[in-house]
Formats: C-alpha cells, structure tokens, sequence
C-alpha cells in the first residue's frame, strides 16, 4: 500500500538529510586526515599486493596456513613481498603490519595512544579481565596487583628452584627411557611446566602428591587450557572471521566455551581453598605472637594481599599460569628439537653443564654462570618467539617514525581505530638484522668475547653475552607491557634444561618431517619435539 503523499515526503527528506549528513561526516573525516598528514608530514604504507576484495583473499589464505602450520612462514613472506611496514584489510577490518624496529619502540612505549582495546574479543571468554587484556587504569591496576606478587615469589626463589627440582624429576626425568626409545618431549614439557607453575603461583608445596581427585581436576584443567589457548591464537589471528564460528564450527566453538568455563572453575575452587590456608595461617602466626616469614610467602600470597576480589584473582591467576606454561613449555620444546639436529651445539653445551661437576644449578648459575646456556635460549626465543603476532590499536590519529610511500622513509600515517599488527619472528629473522643465516640455529651470533683485567691486573679473554640492539630483539614484548612473568620463565626454562643435560649424554631427532608449527597462543611443534635420548 502506497505511503501518504506526506509521509512519502518526510521519508523522503530523512533519508536525503541522513545521507547528506553522512556525506557530510566522511568529508570532513576526509579533510581532517589531509591536514593531520600535511602537518605531521606523513604519508601511507604500501597497501599489501593480492589481497583480493575486502581482504577475503587475505583470510582465507591465513586459515589455509593455520591448518598447515606455515602461518609464521606466510607472514614472513608478506613483509618480504610488500616491505617492512604495509596496510590492508581483512574482511573490511583495515590494519597496518610492521616489523620496523622505531616503530616498534613507538607502539610499546606510547601505551595510552596504541592500546590493546579489542584483544577481549579475541580471548572471549577465557580471559576478561587481568593484566593481558586490559588496558588504561583496568591495566594499571592489574600490573599493581602483579608486582608485589611476582616480588614474593622472586624472594623466595629457594622454594620456586626446589618445586622445579620435584616436577622435572617426576614428571619429566623419570619418563624418559634411558635406552634411546621414542618419546615427545613437548608432552612432557608440557605436564612439568604446567604442574611447575601451578605449584609456584598458587604456593602450593610441590613436594605433596596431590589426591586422586585433585590429579584428575588438574588433568582436565591442563586440557581445558590446551584447548583454549590454541582457540584463542586462532580466534586473534582470523579477526572478524571468529564471528561466524558458532555457525561454522558449532561444535568445536562449543568445545571452546566449555574449556573456558572449565578453567573458571577450576581456578575458582582454588582461590577459595588458597584463601582459607592463608588465613587459618595468619591466625594461627597471631595466636603464637609471631610474623610470617618472608620468604615463605609466594606468587599467590602477595596477590591476595594486594586484593579479595575473587573474580579479579581468577583473572589474574588464570593469566599468569596460561604464560608461564606453554611459554617454557614451548621455548624447551624447541630448544631439544634443535639440539636433537645441532650435534656440535650439543656438545658444547653438555661441556658447560659439566662444569658444575653434577650439582644442581642454584641462582648465581642460573643468572649469568652458564653463559653458553643463555646463547642458546636467547638463539631459541630469535627463531622460536613464543608470541607469534601481536596487536595493538591506535587510539587515536596517529604516526610511526618510518614506514611511509614512496620509500618507506617517511613518517607513516596511522588513522584512529587501525589495528597494528607485528611478527616478532619476522622481525628476529629479518637479514639485514641478523645476517643472512637468519633461518640457521646458530647461538654463537648472542656471544661476544671481551678482555677484562683479573685483580692481579692480568688480562683475559672471557665470553659473554652480546647485548643486541633492544628494539631488534623483543622474545618477551617491551615497555611498559612487557611480560611480567619473563623472570620465572627464564630461571625454569634454564633449570630445564640443565637437568636434562646432566641426565643424558646424547640426543638423536626422531621425526623426518620438517618443521611445523602450532600457532596458537603461544607457539608449539604441531607433531611434538620427537627424539631419543641415552645416558652414555
């Protein structure tokens, strides 16, 4: 039925003052962005070559890559094809890609003007809170809430290095066969890492095997998180595309929110019983009359110190096991997958670890001792970077120090809203970085020999470790955002691997097949570290 002649009219007149309006707002969005680049002298990134339409093509190549496990190699061969910084779009959603070192120092260090607004879409609903996703006062309230925390548990670094010792030897030493048989490190690394960092961040006493029941609850709970950290990586890495996976992939996606809500309940049942022992032994310290000791207080201590919220404790809690775990357990796993194919950096490296003549490694070993150890965790996190990709979002209309057309030279021209997206891989194996054996696991390019004079004024060569240039190298971030938890993740990869250099006395690869990764969050071997291993 035709519309009155005057409400035709009125139909008409809205809908010709909204598109006005409109035009209106894009002119002037327009004109803006022309003044703000004439007088910050910007310009814009290359856009990125075969994308196709609204970056469809762009999408699906990403989840072809993702299903391979070559989704590092893609972006790689990206910013080798379009240069260090590009734009483009994926599904509409426009982003800029860089790997430039100056840029990288701007987007870490400006927090306020690249945020990480948008990353609680993409870890929905593991996470929704605590320091990897929030940002502003929410973020600095979470690093508030982390620092004392993590300063407890460094104080009592005796407890961190002998719950080490208890998982690495049952859980990791202990199931290897000393014959040489088969056996997929990455599975173990993951159990111990896991187990290792649950026990140290909740201050649980590692030496105590746990009830039947509580076995099974943390088995699931290692599954749950399994399952949610892949799905999270690839929730971040396909963007708006996540949106389509409870029609998709209903199944799966159903999967995922169980895992989630799974390690809700997990950590919430822990946080109850972790609060009561803290306060039974508050009590029980003020009826004797005396204080608790200092060092006997861990990760979770100083969390509940600082708050009582439950849900913010979960938060927290469940973000600083989900990085301490597969972070070590990746960086070991790639550690022992080169080493298993680097017999020469085997050898040198078993020749260090003897020198400690069979005792266990304390902390002055583990902090700079052992500096050959540090050269090839350092060559591992270059090659293997535990976060493959990262996002940031521009607050507001903005630019990088390099990047622009036509050489790259120039400022380049970031609008409000874009995501910025890195590779630390692509950049730790840039060639005019790092020379051009970039794809070689090589842990003499982190060493450096130097002459120092001995306190009888004698000079000797010693080697050390080469400081890199910082925005080069970036395995844990940087600025103000860069991983709360990289002590402990260094001190118990290191412990690691030192146990198991005094172990075995040699290592053969077990799988023919090349590399391929998992990508999700961090990154894994998608068909495990597979080797044998032998005691003489």
């Amino acid at each position: 039925m035709d519309l009155p002649l005057s409400n035709s009219i009125v139909a008409q007149i809205f809908l010709l003052v909204t598109t006005l309006l409109l035009l209106t707002r894009l002119i002037h969005r327009h004109l803006a962005v022309r003044r703000f680049m004439a007088l910050t002298n910007s310009k814009l990134p290359p856009t990125i070559r075969g994308g196709g339409f609204l970056g469809l093509r762009m999408a699906r190549e990403s989840d072809k890559a993702l299903q391979r496990g070559d989704y590092l190699a893609l972006l790689r061969s990206r910013f080798a094809a379009n240069g260090n910084t590009y734009q483009g779009s994926i599904l509409g959603m426009p982003f800029t890609a860089t790997i430039e070192p100056e840029n990288l120092k701007a987007v870490f260090t400006h927090i306020e003007d690249f945020t990480k607004s948008g990353r609680m879409t993409d870890w929905w609903p593991m996470l929704q809170g605590g320091v990897l996703v929030a940002d502003g006062n929410d973020w600095k309230m979470s690093r508030n809430l982390l620092k004392p925390a993590f300063a407890h548990q460094k104080r009592a670094s005796h407890k961190s290095l002998s719950a080490l010792e208890d998982h690495i030897s049952t859980r990791v030493l202990s199931r290897i066969p000393h014959d040489g048989a088969t056996v997929d490190l990455q599975e173990l690394f993951l159990d111990y890492t896991f187990h290792a960092g649950l026990s140290i961040l909740i201050n649980q006493d590692s030496s105590v095997t746990p009830e039947a029941h509580e076995q099974s609850q943390q088995r699931d709970m290692l599954a749950n998180m399994q399952l949610a950290l892949f799905e999270a990586g690839r929730r971040a890495k396909i963007g708006t595309l996540r949106l389509l996976d409870p029609l998709v992939r209903p199944r799966k996606y159903w999967r995922y929110l169980k895992a989630c809500w799974g390690i809700h309940a997990y950590f919430d049942r822990v946080i109850d019983l972790r609060l009561a022992e803290l306060d039974s032994r508050t009590e029980k310290n003020k009826g004797l009359g005396k204080g608790e000791n200092v060092e006997d207080r861990g990760f979770f201590d100083g969390l509940a110190d600082a708050t009582r919220d439950r849900v913010q404790l979960r938060w927290e809690l469940s973000t600083a096991v989900a990085g301490s775990k597969d972070t070590m357990a990746g960086l070991l796993a790639h550690i022992f997958w080169e080493l298993a194919r680097r017999p020469e950096v085997w050898m040198r490296l078993q020749a260090e670890v003897d020198g400690l003549g069979g005792r266990m490694p304390d902390d002055e070993d583990l902090r700079g001792g052992l500096v050959y150890l540090k050269a090839v965790i350092n060559e591992a996190l270059r090659m293997y970077p535990t976060i493959g990709i990262t996002f940031r979002w521009a607050a507001r209309d903005l630019t990088l120090p390099v990047g622009g057309r036509p050489d790259g030279k120039s400022p380049c021209f970031v609008p409000r809203g874009r995501r910025v997206i890195t590779s630390f891989n692509a950049l730790h194996r840039r060639p005019d970085l790092w020379g051009a054996d970039t794809d070689e696991f090589r842990p003499e390019r982190f060493l450096e020999t130097v002459a120092v004079k001995t306190p009888e004024g004698v000079e000797k060569r010693i080697e050390q470790i080469k400081v890199m240039p910082k925005w080069n190298y970036l395995p844990f971030g940087a600025g103000q955002r860069i991983c709360p938890g990289q002590h402990f993740a260094m001190i118990a990869s290191q412990y690691g691997v030192v146990r198991m250099m005094q172990t075995f006395r040699r290592i053969e690869a077990r799988d023919p097949r090349p590399y391929v990764e998992e990508a999700g969050i961090p990154i894994t071997i998608k068909h495990g570290a597979l080797v044998g291993l032998y005691t003489s």
